[in-house]
């Protein structure tokens, strides 16, 4: 997961789609369901990065991860959806989701 979300934010496509078809055939039962919405997440964002259904994804993604208190894909979430509100110039909202994920590593640590 980490692997396909680092070629993710490295813009690589090609070697992510191809991570992303191996992790799929894997047919790994013990991943939760998290993870393999985490998955599509990015294979959308392949797609179309720059539309407001994506954005409103990646937020319902990172919602359902705090909720599940899952640290490592709340991080990865909130980083991809800042990432989404600084290309659609919502620094704002980037800037309150990079707050509240600053407060959970507090409360965690």
């Amino acid at each position: 997961m980490t692997k396909i979300f680092s070629l993710y934010t490295l813009f690589r496509k090609d070697e992510t789609y191809e991570q992303i078809h191996k992790f799929k055939n894997a047919n790994l039962d013990l991943v939760s369901p998290l993870i393999h919405s985490f998955m599509n997440l990015i294979e959308m964002g392949l797609e179309n990065d720059s539309n407001d259904a994506y954005m409103y994804a990646t937020m319902a993604f990172v919602d359902k991860t705090i909720v599940n208190k899952d640290f490592i894909l709340i991080r990865n979430g909130i980083t991809l959806l800042t990432r989404i509100l600084k290309i659609k110039r919502k620094y704002k909202e980037a800037y309150q989701y990079s707050s509240k994920m600053l407060q959970i590593i507090e409360t965690i640590n």
